[in-house]
């Protein structure tokens, strides 16, 4: 993927392209029916997601699959160490089509 015409942004001394979903789908030559095929979602709910500016991590998870990609949680603490959060345990069975189904700790 070329993310070379993105904002670049420091945060813990490193640089990570900055892009909206549907930027980021786009750079992925990817079409909002695609990742709704591959998510299970109607295209319509896409392009919500796309513009919502609070969006569930399962729903990121399930984007980010889409486009052959997979979802990172990390926390950023003072002083710069980025810390990766752990995914809760996901079981392979799913409800419909990609959507998954989450264990009860």
């Amino acid at each position: 993927m070329a993310v070379s015409s993105t904002r670049m942004v420091a945060t813990d001394g490193r640089s990570s392209p900055t892009l909206t979903l549907a930027a980021l789908r786009r750079a992925m030559r990817k079409t909002q029916g695609e990742v709704a095929t591959e998510t299970g979602m109607h295209q319509g709910e896409i392009s919500r997601v796309e513009r919502r500016k609070d969006v569930l991590l399962s729903t990121l998870q399930m984007y980010a699959e889409a486009l052959g990609a997979r979802c990172e949680v990390a926390f950023v603490l003072p002083g710069g160490q980025r810390v990766v959060i752990a995914e809760p345990q996901v079981m392979l069975a799913r409800r419909g089509p990609k959507r998954p189904y989450y264990v009860p700790f």
